[in-house]
Order: C-alpha cells, then sequence, then structure tokens
C-alpha cells in the first residue's frame, strides 16, 4: 500500500499497479478551473476515441479485450471533465485542486 502523499518513482509504479479509481478527461476553458461529473454515455465515447489500443488493435480478437476493459472500467471507476485554463501561471492552481479532488473519499 501506497502512503498518503508518497511520491512513486517510475520503477515503483511499474512494479505493482495501483487501483484505478477515476479518470480525468483535461479540456480547455476560461474562468475558475472546474471538476464535473462525466455522464456516462458521453464518458464513455470519449475515452473509447482516446484508446491507443483501437487504432492498432484492428478487426482482430484484441479489439473485443479493449471493449470488455472498457466495459469493466465504465463500473468501477468515475470520469470526471477538468475544465482549465491554458495558462503555465495558472498551472500550480489547477494541479492544487485536482490533486484535492483525487485524494477527496479515497478509501
Amino acid at each position: 500500500m501506497v502512503q498518503r502523499g508518497a511520491a512513486l518513482s517510475p520503477t515503483d509504479a511499474a512494479a505493482r499497479p495501483l487501483p484505478l479509481r477515476r479518470v480525468y478527461f483535461l479540456e480547455a476553458g476560461d474562468g475558475p478551473v472546474r471538476i464535473i461529473p462525466f455522464p456516462g454515455a458521453e464518458a464513455a465515447g470519449l475515452l473509447l476515441r482516446n484508446l491507443y489500443g483501437l487504432r492498432i488493435a484492428g478487426a482482430d480478437d484484441r479489439l473485443s479485450g479493449l471493449f470488455a476493459l472498457c466495459q469493466e472500467l465504465f463500473r468501477h471507476i468515475r470520469m470526471y471533465r477538468v475544465i482549465r485554463p491554458m495558462d503555465y501561471a495558472r498551472l500550480p492552481e489547477v494541479l492544487s485542486i485536482w490533486r484535492e479532488h483525487a485524494l477527496a473519499d479515497r478509501p
């Protein structure tokens, strides 16, 4: 178990998978940084459009495996849209809000 606030090295991350609880889709936007839940069907479409594996799976058996994986993801994780300014100076603000959201209600 990784301790809260502990940093993972790339070697640690590759050595032991951690549970996936949320997926965040980044969007450019004006105003305050916002993190809002994605409705299921919209999130499913966006996730499928962003799967690299779909580009290489083609029509073989791997494609059905990718769809099965997506179906499993939709049952067990929450998906959010992060609307943030495309302003490097505001990156610390974006990261702080995202981190607070990501750490909320963790087991």
